[in-house]
């Protein structure tokens, strides 16, 4: 993580259908998630300053929701083709 620091994130590709996730940065460096087996938790997760929380998971569908929202009362979504903006 320490040779990411400083670089601007340029753009995020997430697989529809896995979420595996690249997101590319201004001076080169790529970083690649995945997820470890076949399951829908969650690969990633960006907490925003506004109190929503973004995960990506691994049966390819994400999460949106504010940080204080039950794991129960989540409203999971798929990722479009061609990814879509939030």
């Amino acid at each position: 993580m320490a040779r990411l620091d400083g670089q601007k994130l340029r753009e995020i590709r997430v697989n529809p259908l896995s979420g595996a996730t690249e997101f590319e940065f201004d001076l080169g460096a790529i970083l690649k998630a995945r997820r470890v087996k076949n399951d829908d938790t969650d690969i990633w997760t960006l907490y925003k300053p506004n109190g929503m929380v973004l995960g990506v998971r691994g049966d390819g569908a994400f999460v949106y929701e504010r940080g204080t929202t039950p794991g129960a009362n989540e409203k999971p979504r798929k990722i479009g083709t061609p990814n879509q903006a939030l």
